[in-house]
């Protein structure tokens, strides 16, 4: 066999060719690089380096392109041609095709349809009908059930339910309490249980900055006429609170408030 003379000092991915034959140069040793060849022909394409990855059918390969950061994936036009394979953007979710919805800001336009659960994990919170982890710009129909802690009506009131089981008959336990600084009166609405005997009321509160002010009316008694509980309020805390004194114990209660804004 012939000597082979290597170029001395060749730069990284330096080739050399004799007899047929080509080295590259890998920064540390020479390398053969022959160009793959196959029953369907050669690759037609003689420049490439260490690394590259030919792909292709029919006829010829080519040195596989390089992708755009983490959002392309590889797609094959055709099966006969190696200028088939390209890259191309992720298809994401609202941009007219099925894909993945990705970290990126979205913007969906045209009906969508979600044929299982849509989870929003995100907690920002809603302070008017342009901010929170959903919003929607236009009206929403909801033909199920909706379930929330609390609803604000064009940011005047709000609409907010509360529970307590006690235990004790200890006076002026906490049943409901407000943000002083964001609300001013409440009506409420009170369903007292002990046992098999009911009772319901409405309460009217409303606050100054230093008092509080209460109306109970609207009482109605079950079968045994019993009256479960007295209420008071007070402000402790920055807070409008809606206090209860059980005249049982082990007794619950359930309520729902119309809070108004100040």
């Amino acid at each position: 066999m012939p000597d082979i003379d290597f170029p001395v000092n060749p730069s990284l991915n330096a080739t050399y060719s004799k007899d047929g034959k080509t080295w590259i140069w890998d920064g540390s040793r020479w390398r053969t690089n022959n160009i793959l060849s196959y029953s369907g022909g050669g690759t037609g394409y003689a420049s490439y380096t260490t690394g590259d990855l030919l792909v292709g059918t029919g006829n010829s390969l080519i040195k596989f392109p390089v992708g755009q950061n983490n959002f392309q994936y590889l797609r094959v036009d055709s099966v006969n041609s190696a200028s088939g394979v390209t890259w191309i953007s992720l298809p994401l979710a609202g941009s007219g095709q099925s894909g993945l919805v990705s970290t990126l800001n979205q913007t969906f336009s045209g009906a969508k349809t979600f044929s299982s659960d849509l989870n929003v994990s995100s907690v920002t919170p809603s302070t008017n009908t342009i901010t929170g982890a959903l919003t929607v710009a236009g009206g929403a129909g909801i033909a199920g059930t909706l379930h929330a802690y609390a609803l604000t009506i064009n940011g005047t009131y709000d609409v907010i339910s509360s529970n307590l089981t006690t235990t004790t008959t200890t006076p002026n336990q906490v049943l409901f309490l407000l943000d002083a600084a964001s609300y001013r009166s409440a009506k409420i609405m009170v369903q007292m249980k002990r046992s098999s005997d009911y009772e319901v009321q409405e309460i009217l509160i409303i606050q100054d900055g230093i008092d509080t002010f209460l109306t109970q009316y609207a009482q109605l008694l079950t079968t045994n006429n019993l009256v479960l509980a007295t209420f008071d309020a007070d402000l402790s805390g920055g807070n409008m609170r809606l206090l209860v004194t059980p005249l049982y114990a082990n007794m619950t209660f359930k309520l729902y408030a119309t809070a108004m804004r100040d």
